[in-house]
């Protein structure tokens, strides 16, 4: 798992990362990895669960040194200076309410305003499918975007006043209530459509459910 090797590097991790770690007796390994583990890499296109925003940072940070992803960038021209993020709260709102970017008209949901067959548009509780599910089960949004709504709650970065560049100035030290405190979007499989609007947001930091996940972005380094 992305970062977990690197339990010394503050740069991964983070000053508050590696003081998480501590506290919360993780063993140096990701929550639940012995029992779990096995049955997530024979689901590859399920998202990944189990996660704290600590971690979930951490693999974003971890994801950007790794060679793989550093020869990728050498050999695909569209993805040169291009860095790994986890989104920031107003990236990921705009992805899941707008049509298109130049949009102003903020939906419900990722598909609309439309709340009928809610059961057909996202895994949440009205599916009755009561896990994470792999990604393409439900249609994906106008910008080709799978599961903003449902299926697993989303890790991100809240918006400063500046949202454009918040998630490069965000402390170090997240604090409740403050404009750089991370939070969870877009409900998940065992919570009803309401929690699935594009507009509720949930959880604290150090939460790590089997209904929490994360996805990441690409953004232009600084």
């Amino acid at each position: 798992y992305g970062g977990w090797a690197a339990d010394k590097d503050a740069e991964i991790w983070g000053a508050s990362g590696l003081a998480w770690r501590k506290a919360a007796y993780t063993e140096n390994q990701p929550l639940r990895w012995s029992q779990n583990w096995a049955d997530q890499l024979a689901s590859p296109h399920r998202p990944v669960t189990n996660v704290s925003w600590w971690e979930a940072r951490a693999y974003a940070r971890w994801l950007n040194a790794d060679p793989e992803w550093q020869r990728a960038q050498g050999a695909v021209k569209a993805l040169a200076g291009l860095r790994v993020y986890l989104p920031i709260e107003v990236q990921w709102e705009r992805a899941a309410r707008l049509d298109n970017l130049g949009g102003a008209h903020r939906h419900r949901w990722p598909w609309g305003d439309e709340a009928n067959d809610l059961d057909q548009r996202a895994n949440v509780r009205e599916s009755r499918v009561f896990r994470v599910s792999a990604v393409g089960c439900f249609a994906p949004n106008s910008f080709g975007i799978w599961d903003l709504s449902g299926n697993a709650w989303e890790w991100v970065d809240r918006a400063t006043k500046d949202s454009a560049h918040a998630h490069r100035r965000l402390t170090d030290e997240p604090y409740l209530g403050g404009p750089g405190f991370p939070v969870m979007r877009g409900g998940a499989s065992n919570y009803s459509a309401e929690y699935a609007r594009a507009s509720i947001s949930s959880m604290l930091p150090d939460d790590r459910s089997s209904d929490v996940g994360f996805r990441v972005v690409l953004s232009q380094a600084e």
